[in-house]
């Protein structure tokens, strides 16, 4: 019995090992083509952060100082007007530990390449020990002194990419030369995904949320994201009312032809936005409807016997 009970715990304590966690499987899997996309919508009538769709993107890797670092892309996609802009770009690397390391910064300008941007020695960007509910560090951040808080390792948070368990919570303070807190935000990590929401409380006038509408991995195979949706689902645009834009988030359980579609009050289909194979997995697409008179449309997304339709108002 004894001998039984000894193989048992090292079972046990090899399993203990093989599944223990670090702070990597929270971040978006460091390998090129993994990305996630969330959607930012303004908290009160007084913000003034404007609504937009943000994707962060692995698109590449490059060395420093002999390390191999992948190149995350984060770039704002403008609501309102459709446009474009890159407002940062990382380098980042998984220490042999699990800790995400922070190599090199660019936020001047679209550039990709290593040599434009700022080579920093920064310790870890997102540690290990952010997996323990009541870790908090406070370190310099230019003029301003820079808190991060781990108030929960068991937050379950709903986004339109779905459901996610047992999420991190995280939040981020700057203090001023006072100590008064100049900007705060709270952010959610899920396992395997990378972030799912993050709610920003100061300042005041760039309050926002935002959450979750897709993720998972492009152009590289056996690095897809396990966590697939379990049920077809077409969301309500938002916003909407809108002008001249819109964004439409939705969910299909399997691989399988699939179609989004607009149409006018008289049925006439006046753009198509989706019209090709997907595999399963949370998606969202832009309508810009610039070109289209005032009134009421309907968007209706079909995948194989599924199909749903919904109402969207275009008020100029």
């Amino acid at each position: 019995m004894k001998n039984v009970l000894l193989v048992l715990s090292i079972v046990l304590a090899a399993a203990s090992n093989v599944l223990a966690q670090t702070a990597s499987d929270y971040y978006t899997p460091l390998s090129i083509g993994s990305h996630t996309t969330l959607h930012t919508t303004s908290v009160g009538t007084s913000s003034g952060w404007a609504y937009r769709i943000t994707s962060y993107t692995f698109e590449g890797a490059d060395f420093i100082s002999g390390r191999q670092y992948f190149r995350e892309k984060a770039r704002d996609i403008m609501d309102e007007s459709g446009d474009t802009d890159v407002f940062r770009i990382i380098w980042l690397r998984k220490d042999s530990v699990g800790n995400v390391a922070l190599g090199a910064i660019n936020t001047s300008n679209e550039s990709s390449n290593i040599d434009s941007a700022m080579i920093v020695d920064a310790g870890n960007w997102f540690p290990n020990e952010f997996l323990t509910k009541g870790y908090s560090r406070t370190y310099p951040y230019g003029n301003l002194s820079y808190q991060d808080s781990v108030l929960s390792v068991t937050e379950t948070i709903n986004v339109l990419a779905g459901t996610f368990n047992n999420c991190l919570e995280i939040r981020v303070t700057h203090f001023d030369s006072t100590g008064a807190a100049v900007f705060r935000e709270y952010q959610y990590y899920a396992s395997g995904v990378g972030m799912v929401k993050n709610v920003r409380t100061l300042p005041d006038n760039q309050a926002n949320t935002s959450e979750l509408v897709g993720y998972g991995a492009t152009g590289v195979r056996n690095n897809a994201i396990s966590r697939t949706p379990r049920e077809f689902m077409l969301a309500q645009n938002y916003p909407n009312p809108f002008n001249p834009s819109t964004m439409i988030a939705y969910r299909v359980p399997s691989n399988n032809h699939v179609s989004l579609k607009v149409f006018n009050v008289l049925g006439c289909e006046v753009a198509t936005l989706v019209n090709e194979v997907q595999s399963a997995g949370s998606y969202h697409v832009t309508f810009h409807a610039a070109n289209l008179p005032s009134g009421i449309y309907f968007y209706r997304l079909h995948s194989g016997s599924l199909t749903e339709t919904k109402r969207l108002v275009l008020l100029k």
